[in-house]
């Protein structure tokens, strides 16, 4: 996602890439009988990494 600051599509892949893995990995926290507390965590940053996307997205 670094390199999106310059290569905008690397942006919106990288984030993309990062906000479904975020998904999945707190799905599979809550699976785990993990607590909410620290499965929130991971979807909090999913949450970012979608925000990140959607305004990358809204700039193309």
């Amino acid at each position: 996602m670094i390199i999106g600051f310059w290569i905008p599509l690397s942006a919106l892949a990288g984030s993309l890439l990062l906000g479904v893995t975020g998904i999945d990995g707190f799905l599979i926290r809550i699976r785990a009988k993990d607590s909410v507390r620290n499965a929130a965590i991971i979807f909090i940053l999913a949450i970012l990494a979608f925000v990140v996307f959607f305004l990358y997205l809204q700039q193309q």
